[in-house]
């Protein structure tokens, strides 16, 4: 059976605690500062570890200030660490530094415990917790898991990744593999396959204080989060915000949020991420950002509390001004019309709501962008001006890199009964009129055949007395001349 030693020290930022529960912060960081620091000496010839980092491992008595000064070009000049971030659209590695130099992960790890646990298990199996799963629960702030407890992968794998729980991650490496040691494998296989070269993992979490038992570099675990956030259940997951494990027969009713700084705020374009921490100035990150059909995936390591947040602002910032995108559609341009149900109009015209881009990759033709309306069908009036009714798609390659709002370029408002099948007022009114047009012209043919047929009998009640007046005539005049011959 492996042997580790764990470290369970956390910033205040790195976990947030149940809102019905508040548990003390462990000091066993502090307590083994020391054999840390020997630690270094006897193994700084064998591995390539940035010495800064190495130096402050366990200690907090330094205050990361967090700044990152940037050079006249905007490029990133990190002190310490390591960092670097990839453009997912071009495949290009926009900025690094020290990607190669080995420090330790830490709770980053646990992305590569979620890779295994998406691969190998069901979200909804149910997973009982053992006595050590339980015990690394609660030496530090997770969500405190009970021996013999029973929680679903799903709200284990958000335990994992929100509260950064390790004893979650120990839970699901058990259930992955069923041994721990078998488990450690299969995490050192799976890294060596997704095409890591100087990357050791020896726990499940990533909370232990001998950097040369467990280890990566920025480039690594690159590859490993394009895996990991590559997979839409853990891209979700890492960037919920909050999240409940409802109440079960041991626990009450847990609460989970997320204090991962860089994903508060609706439009700061982070999207998902995690974080890792031992100490003030020993911590690293890892995020993905999406903004306007640019995504980037960063990873920095052995940085402060504070400038994991800074180098990832600084290499973003960066990244938007070495990236070149192309404006598929500008803001304000109409792209169609959509229905509208019940309203005094059918159909209302839609425009982009912002401009959109596409970035290439190398040598990429526009020949591979495509777009695509996608209009709304349940759409009832009222509607404002601005309200959503679609989406504008832009795919390159056939993959969806962009999507944007199409909004109403005008108000409508609910119209009269005719609208409930489809007819707007405008039509109503043009509907109404031809109809009485038609009337009018029916009821004017009728009259009309009337006075035609009236004319018509009066002529022939003429002609039938002047028929009748001439046969009286003839009829007169032979009888003159009877009585002349008489």
């Amino acid at each position: 059976m492996m042997l580790f030693t764990y470290c369970f020290a956390f910033a205040e930022d790195e976990v947030a605690p149940p809102a019905e529960k508040e548990t003390e912060q462990t000091n066993e960081a502090e307590e083994n500062q020391s054999q840390n620091q020997q630690g270094e000496e006897q193994k700084a010839t064998e591995f390539d570890i940035d010495k800064a980092s190495e130096a402050n491992f366990g200690s907090t008595n330094k205050v990361d200030k967090g700044v990152v000064k940037v050079d006249k070009n905007g490029k990133p000049e990190l002190k310490s660490g390591s960092a670097i971030i990839y453009c997912k659209n071009t495949g290009e590695k926009v900025y690094a530094k020290s990607e190669k130099k080995k420090f330790a992960p830490y709770s980053l790890t646990k992305l590569m415990t979620a890779i295994l646990v998406t691969q190998k298990l069901s979200l909804d199996a149910k997973v009982t917790i053992s006595a050590e799963a339980a015990k690394l629960s609660n030496q530090e702030k997770g969500i405190q898991l009970k021996e013999g407890e029973i929680l679903t992968v799903d709200q284990l794998l958000h335990a994992m990744l929100i509260m950064s729980d390790n004893g979650a991650a120990y839970a699901l490496g058990e259930a992955v593999s069923g041994s721990m040691d078998e488990f450690i494998k299969l995490m050192n296989e799976t890294s060596k396959n997704i095409g890591c070269k100087d990357t050791l993992f020896a726990t499940p979490n990533g909370l232990i204080d001998d950097v040369s038992a467990e280890h990566t570099t920025a480039s690594d675990f690159l590859e490993i989060a394009k895996v990991a956030f590559g997979n839409k259940t853990i891209l979700k997951v890492s960037g919920t915000k909050n999240y409940r494990i409802p109440k079960n027969e041991m626990s009450d009713v847990r609460f989970l949020k997320n204090s991962n700084k860089l994903l508060s705020g609706s439009k700061s374009g982070y999207v998902s991420g995690k974080l890792g921490y031992i100490s003030e100035n020993s911590t690293s990150i890892t995020m993905v950002y999406k903004q306007n059909g640019m995504e980037l995936i960063m990873v920095s390591l052995g940085v402060g509390k504070n400038t994991r947040y800074t180098i990832c602002e600084k290499m973003v910032d960066y990244a938007k001004t070495k990236i070149k995108g192309i404006e598929v559609v500008p803001k304000g341009k109409i792209l169609g019309k959509a229905r509208v149900k019940h309203g005094v109009k059918t159909r209302v015209e839609v425009e982009s709501a912002s401009s959109a881009m596409a970035y290439l990759p190398a040598q990429g033709s526009k020949d591979l962008i495509k777009t695509e309306v996608v209009l709304k069908s349940d759409v009832e009036a009222p509607i404002k001006k601005g309200d959503v009714m679609g989406s504008y798609r832009i795919y390159v390659s056939d993959e969806q890199v962009n999507e944007i709002d199409l909004v109403s370029t005008e108000s409508v408002g609910t119209g009269w009964i005719p609208s409930y099948i489809g007819i707007s007022n405008k039509t109503t009114i043009i509907v109404l009129f031809v109809i009485f047009l038609i009337v009018s012209l029916l009821m004017l043919r009728t009259v009309n055949k009337a006075k035609t047929k009236a004319r018509k009998r009066n002529l022939r009640k003429e002609r039938i007395k002047q028929l009748a007046m001439e046969e009286l005539m003839r009829e007169h005049e032979r009888n003159n001349r009877y009585n002349r011959y008489r």
